[in-house]
């Protein structure tokens, strides 16, 4: 068996070589490493000054929903024609999201498969398949990434009381409903078809285990918090791999078609930038977040044209990134030789960083509560309600209630001034200035800002008796726990928790005490 460390760095370099081989450029002072912190990472060998560029990556190398979905209709396409055209349109029923992840959860499995017959075998050589283009991409992703969505019940229930819990339990459930469906699609293939021996060699093993992961969905029912997720079945465990990998390294869409400055129709479609979801660019992902360093993500067009640009207001029709678009990360801060290279995400919270990139700050800087004002459940925008229903954020240096949440709660009361209905959200009877006067008129209202704040105090109130009620009980593990929680893992959720307490127990101060504080003077007038 091979040493786990010559392994990585065989990977690194296959990687590296992967990624000169398509056109990446990364800076010849880089290299790959790894540290006890980060774990794989970015290292500069030498001393660099501040602008440098990092690494250029060609726009048509990246991972997007409209590529994936390009690919495994390419995949159908080893059926008949008939057949072919049936599964196209089934995979319109997949979203953007989940299309992505089909493509990471196939291509991971391919790679697999292909790894553990290719030693044998040099006729895997002509095995040429769309979903194993970013084959070595696919392989330098960790196998363990840390997220919620992979934590053994007596480490989910440390979350209990957060908003991290119930979201995981859901998200749970919707990648077991995803990791369905895509199973179904693949077991509709008609694998016989394929028409080479090598390929054949992939398929067949690849047909067998998706039916019988299915049956495995299909028999397992236990609630979705008791689940112990190494117990889950395979198929199960590399969809929510897939997903993770995904949310953890995702970048916004129009690095990928900066010539769409307008609405542009992919393969017969017309999407605005927002609707083809976040993309996964390949190199540029191997660094590693830090808070604070100051970098550029910056998309540039090859050709100079403007007038493919869509600037005449005509949807630009485009069926993948441009093979002359560049994607570039440059660094605006000194690199002395021997440190790691860092990229910067924005200002996340602990919460955003836990459930999606598997890891925390040290104090949460950025940290934050979220509310969920006008009703129960996730707030979720798809649903029928979703208009009365918005998720607000309290952060760590809030110092008093912010207008977007002062509104949120004027209209969720239903609060009147002076005998008038106040309509907070725009209305079709009044015009953009006339809306800013009510909204002013209503925050500088004593008491509406005594019955605001009083409401939100009671709120923090509530979620913070929640917390420290689960809090109180956590070290009783759930009674299917077989396995104990990771001390790692604990270590993260703490972290988070402590987060959460300081800002609710901060804003539970700051609202009582405005909301005593405007009830004196009132009763004074």
């Amino acid at each position: 068996m091979e040493d786990p460390t010559k392994n990585l760095q065989r990977q690194h370099r296959n990687f590296w070589s992967w990624l000169a081989t398509n056109g990446v450029k990364v800076n010849d002072a880089f290299l790959p490493g790894s540290d006890d912190r980060t774990g794989p990472g970015v290292f500069t060998s030498r001393n660099l000054k501040a602008d440098v560029l990092a690494v250029q990556v060609p726009a048509a190398l990246v991972i997007s929903s409209v590529q994936a979905r390009q690919a495994l209709e390419d995949f159908a396409q080893l059926t008949s024609a008939a057949e072919a055209k049936t599964r196209k349109e089934e995979l319109a029923e997949f979203s953007q999201h989940d299309i992505v992840v089909f493509y990471l959860f196939l291509a991971r499995k391919f790679v697999s498969m292909q790894d553990n017959i290719e030693a044998g075998s040099s006729s895997n050589a002509s095995i040429s398949l769309s979903v194993l283009r970013h084959a070595e991409y696919v392989r330098m992703i960790p196998d363990r990434i840390s997220t919620p969505l992979h934590y053994r019940p007596a480490e989910l229930g440390l979350l209990r009381g957060t908003p991290l819990y119930s979201a995981t339990v859901e998200r749970r459930a919707t990648t077991r409903r995803a990791c369905r469906q895509a199973l179904a699609w693949l077991a509709s293939l008609s694998w016989p078809s394929a028409r080479s021996e090598p390929l054949l060699r992939l398929t067949g093993p690849m047909h067998s285990w998706t039916l019988e992961s299915i049956k495995d969905l299909d028999e397992d029912a236990l609630d979705e918090a008791l689940r112990e997720p190494e117990d889950e079945p395979s198929a199960l465990q590399l969809w929510r791999w897939a997903e993770s990998a995904y949310g953890s390294r995702a970048f916004p869409p129009n690095l990928a078609y900066p010539r769409a400055r307008n609405p542009i129709i992919l393969r017969g479609r017309c999407w605005r930038g927002s609707e083809l979801g976040p993309i996964l660019i390949p190199g540029l992902d191997s660094i590693n977040h830090g808070r604070g360093w100051k970098v550029t993500w910056e998309a540039k067009r090859g050709g100079g044209d403007e007038a493919e640009a869509g600037s005449s207001g005509s949807p630009l029709k485009l069926d993948l990134p441009d093979p002359s678009d560049v994607i570039f990360l440059t660094l605006h801060y000194d690199l002395e030789a021997g440190t790691q290279v860092f990229n910067n995400y924005g200002a996340k919270s602990n919460e955003e960083f836990l459930g999606s990139y598997g890891f925390v700050m040290e104090g949460g800087p950025d940290d934050s509560v979220s509310l969920v004002v006008g009703g129960g459940g996730s707030g979720r925008s798809d649903r029928p309600d979703g208009a009365s229903r918005r998720r607000c954020y309290w952060t760590r240096n809030t110092r008093g209630v912010p207008d977007d949440l002062f509104d949120v709660i004027v209209s969720l009361l239903g609060i009147q001034v002076e005998s008038e209905a106040v309509a907070v959200a725009p209305t079709e009877s009044c015009d953009d200035t006339e809306q800013v006067r009510r909204r002013q008129a209503v925050r500088s209202d004593p008491e509406v800002q005594l019955e605001v704040n009083a409401t939100l105090a009671n709120m923090f109130e509530q979620k913070l008796a929640t917390l420290q009620q689960y809090l109180r009980s956590r070290d009783v593990l759930p009674a299917s726990s077989k396995r104990e929680a990771r001390t790692h893992i604990v270590e993260m959720i703490d972290t988070y928790v402590q987060g959460q307490l300081e800002i609710l127990q901060s804003a539970l101060a700051i609202t009582s005490a405005r909301a005593d504080q405007l009830s004196e003077e009132l009763d004074g007038i």
